[in-house]
């Protein structure tokens, strides 16, 4: 990343005061950290802990964007907006695209595990 200097031959500076030098040299560090080191990292920055089905490399990426977001401020206003609409819009939907899970007497399900299946009949007031 080529960094950008003022006019003054300092190197420019985020909305933090981090300059973009020290970001990418943060970033670059990434990948030299273990797991723990890196879950260490999340949570500094996160205030929460990360999931523990997340690899590596998600996690890396994750970081970089969160030290990206942190350097620049944050989204652009616009943008926020637009995201909170779109999870506005997600959630005034989410029941109705939600599918009817009831089953009814009568029913059988079949599903295999480990080579085995299982068969369920759907009694009026039991399963068998």
């Amino acid at each position: 990343m080529a960094q950008k200097r003022r006019s003054d031959g300092r190197a420019k500076r985020s909305a933090t005061g981090a300059s973009l030098e020290e970001l990418s040299q943060e970033i670059a560090q990434l990948p030299a950290l273990d797991m723990p080191a890196l879950r260490q990292r999340w949570t500094e920055l996160m205030d929460d802990d990360p999931s523990p089905t997340w690899g590596r490399a998600l996690l890396m990426r994750a970081l970089a964007y969160r030290l990206q977001e942190r350097t620049a401020a944050g989204l652009k206003p616009s943008t926020q907006r637009l995201l909170d609409r779109v999870a506005e819009y997600r959630a005034k939907d989410a029941a109705r695209d939600r599918p009817n899970s009831r089953v009814t007497a009568g029913s059988v399900l079949i599903r295999e595990w480990g080579g085995v299946r299982h068969r369920v009949t759907v009694l009026d007031h039991d399963v068998v």
